[in-house]
Parts: structure tokens; C-alpha cells; sequence
């Protein structure tokens, strides 16, 4: 750009002089390959040197994708531009002409667009949180499905806008012209539109078609016949001992919004997925459920959940662990948001170890074997290893040896060689070694943590989840260090491995109220709530701003299972089947542990069922 101006002079071309159309090529080329922080440098020598607008034509450019978070194009002719999937987050776009421009999908968060004109502007699905749009002209816009949530809209020209199902909560739309607007279905609750001026824009046939304007200021005049109460049913998952967060967190959402009432109910985790199912194909499901990430393509498949696509801003996707929030989409799109996110590592009683003579953790299944067997033989503890034979707890063990469920391919690998030898080797645990008890299939984990917790047995696999009770328990509530939080052992070729895991707040498809209930999950997996479900259960969040804050990144048994997730967690395939996976694993380990079938027949027997599984894709 530099030698565009001292040698082809650029400053002094004319319109349509071919060194402007160079520029422009570079400029626009310089701004896709960039990223934000380079972007507003570039933006900036381009305003202070007149460039922008005056000589270097940014008008029906291709900006799509583009990172432009807080650039300043202020007072910039952006006409009939494309920026689609664009980030413009914190960006200063005032008094700048977006007329006619495709602003679809772009994150406006927190932007200045006061005096901007966005006239017949494509704003489909933008995300608009806390944007500022006073004085803005958006006559003709397309502002449907669009999140304008705390979005200043004072005296901004929306007459004949599309606002059909926009998300307008909380937003001051004082003085503004609302004239022969679409709301069909938006949500105006707590929305100030109070104004003489709109008194005579604003018409109560308009008001009739909004989905809710529960607690908005209204023109004297007008009335809002939704004002009513919204009773939200939620299943939530949690243990009693998580419990009573999800209690306090729901409290405060109903202080946020006294017009919509949760209906909690907790439902034990290993019945829920079949009580949903049972509840949605009889057309009585809650409205939000708490659901595990491996049931949701399944569900979303099956189409019990309401699709939340256009509900949620590129800017808050963004912000999730992708490798959690992948099981959230079916078919592209997206039916959940995650709650939670874990893996199982290797808990183990450091006083019971050290009775022992193990005066370190196992890094090896051969240490681990070694060990179990040393808290036995020393009476240190009744049992060295305690599982309970459900499929996912003995994963690890396949992991260790090089199988496992399926390869990167997504191949089926759980009757390989390596597979048979990990559940040989967990055998051998219970029939040779004699270091676990023999599997009671009629009873859950809550068995084997309570045998942990009172100190009955040294070592066990699990996950985050447990941690708050673990501490309850007599082994462990004086003095929480004396848990141990390691890695799971590695296998005689140094490999290992845990299952990914996790939880995902999901919608219903026959909800009545699809607005509160996203609301409901939406605040329930901000980051704030996150942070205090942390604090609270020592439980993994699924945001990347979880992590930042100091209380999280401090907590040691955080810190170990997010290494452990990091190095070790293994996915499963995101499709519908996933949640039938393990409908015919369980059953195979159990027969496997209780000698009705040899290891190799179980897991051959698994993989069949899972071929024909796989074949109704």
C-alpha cells in the first residue's frame, strides 16, 4: 500500500483509475488473511491516511467470514456489501452506510451502529447483544430471528422492519419508529417502547402478534394480552449432592424473569434417557431436559428437540469446547448447549497407598496391577480396584491395551485383539488376582464410591462428577488431599485413554414456550452459571471463559481432570446411534465378568450388533 502511494500516486487517483482497483484487491485480501488485532491496525492507517471510502471502495465487497472484532469503520460506505459469518464484535460501524448489505449471521455483539443506515439490511440471525443502534436506520431490515437482547434501539427508524420472531428483551425502543413493523412472535418481555411518538407508529394489532410482552413499558393506550405466567418443566440429571446449585441457579433465574416458573425434577441418571423418550413419543416431555451428549443426536434424529439453530449467536458458539459441543448437531444444525464436560481418571486414597508401600500413583497397568495387589495382601484397604462392569468404566481398561470402541475412521475396533486383551486384563483382576470384588450387576456406581468414600477400597475410575460426595465420605471428608486424581494407567506400549463425557441442556420440540425455555438453558450455560456449578460440584464447564476465572483456574481437582481431558479423553462418533451404543456393550461386559461368555465371544458379539446398528445409518 505504501508504494501505491508514494509511486503510482493513489492518494490523487481518480475513480476508476486501475491503481485503485489494486488497492482495493489488497486491501480486501489483507483483511481475510489477518486476524482482529492486525485488522485494526490495517483499518486504522487506512482512515488516518483518507484511504477508506474516499478513495478505496469498499461497496458490494465480499467480507464474509472476515475477523474485523473492534476496527473502526466508522462513517465507511459498506452499501450492498456481503458479510455473512463475519465478526464484528466490538466494532465501531457509526454513521456508517450498510444499505442493502448482507449482514446475515455476523457478530455485531457490543458494536456501535448508532446513526448507521442498515435500510433494507439483511440482519437474519445476527447477534446483536448489547449492540447500539440509536438514531439507526433500519426501515426495510430483515430482522428476523435476530438476538437483540439489551440492544440500545432509542429513536432508530424500524418502520416496515422485519422483527418477526427477534429476541427484543430488555431493549430500549423508546422514540422509536415501529411503523407497519413485523413482530410476528417476538419477544418484547421487559422491552421499553415507552413514547408519545409511538403512539401513532406502534398499533395494538401489532402487539396482538408478539409472542410475549410480559413486563415491557407500553404508549399509554396500549395493552399487552401476554402477559401471563410461563411454567417451564426441567428433568435435570444431577446427584443429590449436585443438586443444590441447580436449585440455587434456577432461584436466580426466576428473579431475573418473575414471569416464567421452573418445574424442577431430577430423574436418576441411568433411567432418564428412556423416561424422555417414553414422555416425547407420548407427547408429554418436559420442556428442558438435561441430557447426556451421547443421547442427543439420537433424540434430535428421532425429532423430540426443538431445533435452536437461529437462537444462538456465532459469538457465544464460539466461546464452547468444540470437541463437546460437536454432539450438540445434528444434520448441521443445533439442537443443545453443554453443561458440563468429563472423563474418567484413576481416584485413588494416598493414606491407603502409602499404608501400602506405594509411595506414587501407577503410571502403568503392570504398577496398577502391582499396587491393587499390595493394598491386599497389606490390608490397607479390604479391595485394591472396585468397578461396577458397566461398559463405559471398563473402557479405559480397553483403551490401555490399544482397542477401544471404534478407530479414527470410526471403524469398529471394540473386538480387535488389543480390546480382548483389556478385558482379559480386568478379568484377571477379579478371577486371578482376586483384587476387586466380583461385579453385582443389580447394583449402580453409587456402590462403588460409597465403598471408596468409607475407604473399603484404594482405587477406583471416575469421574468429576463424584468428587463432592467422595469428600463426604469417612476416607475423606477431614482431609479432601488425601484424594488422589492421576491419569488412567497406561498399557505395555505406553497408549491410554478415557471416554469423553458430558451434559447438554436441550429443548423439547412440543414446548409450548420455545422463547422461555431458550432463555432458561441460555442462562443456565452462560458463563457465570458455569462458573458457579464449578465452584460448587468441581465439575469440568464447557466454556473457554469458565477456565479465566480465578476461582476455577485455582481449583486443583479442576486442574487435574482438565490435564487428564486434554491428553487422554477419547470421543465417541456424534450420531444418532450413539446412544444405543452401549445397549448391547453393558450386557457384553457383564457376561464377560460373570463367565457366561469368554471376552473375545462378548466383543465379538458386541460388534456384530453394532455392524447392524450401523448399517440403519
Amino acid at each position: 500500500m505504501r508504494d501505491l502511494l508514494l509511486n503510482h500516486n493513489l492518494a490523487k487517483s481518480a475513480p476508476g483509475d486501475e491503481v485503485r482497483q489494486v488497492a482495493r484487491v489488497q486491501t480486501l485480501s489483507t483483511l481475510r488473511s489477518l486476524d482482529a488485532s492486525r485488522n485494526i491496525i490495517v483499518l486504522q492507517f487506512l482512515q488516518e491516511a483518507h484511504l477508506i471510502s474516499a478513495v478505496i471502495n469498499l461497496s458490494h465487497a465480499d467480507l464474509s467470514d472476515d475477523d474485523l472484532s473492534g476496527a473502526d469503520l466508522s462513517g465507511v460506505d459498506l452499501t450492498g456489501c456481503t458479510l455473512t459469518g463475519a465478526h464484528l464484535d466490538g466494532a465501531n460501524l457509526g454513521g456508517a452506510d450498510l444499505y442493502s448489505a448482507n449482514v446475515n449471521s455476523v457478530d455485531l455483539s457490543n458494536a456501535n451502529l448508532s446513526g448507521a443506515n442498515l435500510f433494507d439490511a439483511i440482519l437474519t440471525g445476527a447477534d446483536l447483544n448489547g449492540a447500539h443502534l440509536s438514531n439507526a436506520t433500519l426501515t426495510g431490515a430483515f430482522l428476523d430471528n435476530t438476538t437483540l437482547n439489551g440492544t440500545g434501539l432509542t429513536d432508530a427508524r424500524l418502520n416496515g422492519a422485519d422483527l418477526s420472531g427477534a429476541r427484543l428483551d430488555g431493549v430500549d425502543l423508546s422514540g422509536a419508529d415501529l411503523d407497519r413493523a413485523n413482530m410476528y412472535n417476538a419477544d418484547l418481555s421487559r422491552a421499553d417502547l415507552s413514547s408519545a411518538r409511538l403512539t401513532d407508529n406502534l398499533t395494538q394489532q401489532q402487539l396482538d402478534e408478539v409472542h410475549s410482552c410480559i413486563n415491557a413499558t407500553l404508549p399509554t393506550g396500549l395493552t399487552c394480552h401476554h402477559d401471563v405466567r410461563v411454567t417451564l418443566t426441567y428433568w435435570y440429571t444431577e446427584s443429590a449432592t449436585e443438586a443444590p446449585v441447580i436449585s440455587k441457579l434456577i432461584h436466580q433465574f426466576e428473579q431475573k424473569y418473575p414471569y416464567i416458573d421452573i418445574n424442577a425434577v431430577r430423574k436418576p441418571f441411568l433411567t432418564a434417557q428412556a423416561a424422555f423418550v417414553t414422555a416425547a413419543h407420548a407427547g408429554n416431555a418436559p420442556d428442558v431436559f438435561r441430557s447426556d451428549i451421547g443421547w442427543v443426536t439420537q433424540f434430535a434424529s428421532q425429532r423430540y428437540l426443538l431445533n435452536i439453530d437461529s437462537y444462538v449467536p456465532q459469538s457465544d458458539r464460539s466461546d464452547y469446547l468444540s470437541a463437546v459441543m460437536k454432539y450438540d448437531y445434528y444434520n448441521g444444525q443445533l439442537y443443545g448447549l453443554p453443561q458440563v464436560t468429563d472423563v474418567l481418571a484413576l481416584l485413588y486414597n494416598k493414606a491407603e497407598l502409602e499404608k501400602a508401600g506405594v509411595t506414587s500413583p501407577p503410571a502403568t497397568m503392570a504398577d496398577f496391577e502391582r499396587d491393587a495387589e499390595k493394598v491386599v495382601q497389606s490390608k490397607a484397604a479390604r479391595y485394591g480396584f472396585e468397578t461396577n462392569g458397566q461398559a463405559y468404566y471398563a473402557l479405559p481398561f480397553l483403551y490401555a491395551f490399544g482397542g477401544g470402541m471404534f478407530d479414527q475412521h470410526d471403524n469398529i475396533l471394540v473386538n480387535s485383539n488389543a480390546s480382548v486383551d483389556g478385558l482379559e486384563f480386568l478379568l484377571k483382576l477379579q478371577n486371578i488376582d482376586k483384587v476387586m470384588p466380583n461385579i453385582n450387576f443389580n447394583n449402580d456406581s453409587a456402590n462403588v464410591v460409597n465403598d471408596f468414600l468409607n475407604g473399603t477400597t484404594a482405587m477406583v475410575f471416575d469421574g468429576p462428577w463424584d468428587v463432592s460426595n467422595i469428600w463426604t465420605g469417612s476416607a475423606f471428608t477431614d482431609k479432601h488431599s488425601n484424594l488422589g486424581i492421576t491419569g488412567i494407567p497406561t498399557g505395555l506400549s505406553g497408549q491410554t485413554g478415557s471416554p469423553l463425557g458430558g451434559q447438554s441442556y436441550v429443548i423439547s420440540a412440543g414446548t409450548t414456550h420455545p422463547a422461555e425455555a431458550y432463555n432458561f438453558i441460555s442462562f443456565m450455560s452462560r458463563m457465570d452459571s458455569q462458573v458457579t456449578i464449578t465452584e460448587a460440584n468441581h465439575t469440568l464447564p464447557t466454556r473457554w471463559s469458565a477456565y479465566q476465572g480465578k476461582n476455577v483456574s485455582s481449583d486443583w481437582v479442576i486442574s487435574a481432570f482438565r490435564q487428564i481431558w486434554k491428553a487422554e479423553a477419547v470421543a465417541r462418533p456424534a450420531i444418532p446411534q450413539t446412544g444405543h451404543l452401549f445397549d448391547m456393550f453393558d450386557p457384553a461386559i457383564a457376561d464377560a465378568l460373570d463367565d457366561v461368555q469368554s471376552p473375545i465371544a462378548a466383543l465379538n458379539a458386541v460388534a456384530k450388533a453394532w455392524q447392524q446398528l450401523l448399517a440403519s445409518l
